[in-house]
């Protein structure tokens, strides 16, 4: 993401607007890095991030990401790393995101349950 921040800076002919703006985005992430990194594994909230809900996808792209920069534990993440490890390769991303079912989702032991938009 911080890459496209910059291209798109240099093609409008900002790229110090861009250097500046991403200096300051990586300075907040990684003061929230540090302060998430002293929580214990146990103690981080299990989050169930939906992009889509019918049919339900984990949230991708950076979204995985952003729930470990904020402290938790992003289970759908994690199932669909499994699902795409055993797909091996030629499997298509859809069905690499996707939940195999709602019940699936429903079944996970989570503390935070959030959609994208």
């Amino acid at each position: 993401m911080f890459d496209d921040i910059y291209r798109v800076g240099v093609e409008l002919g900002a790229g110090g607007g861009a250097v500046a703006l991403l200096n300051s985005l990586r300075e907040r992430r990684n003061r929230i890095a540090s302060r998430t990194a002293t929580i214990a594994d146990s103690d981080r909230p299990r989050v169930a991030f939906l992009e889509w809900l019918l049919p339900p996808f984990n949230g991708g792209h950076w979204n995985p990401e952003l729930v470990t920069l904020a402290g938790g534990i992003d289970l759908l993440a994690r199932m669909a790393n499994r699902r795409q490890h055993n797909a091996g390769p030629g499997s298509s991303r859809s069905n690499r995101r996707s939940c195999s079912s709602p019940a699936a989702v429903l079944r996970l032991t989570v503390r935070w349950t959030t959609s994208g938009p």
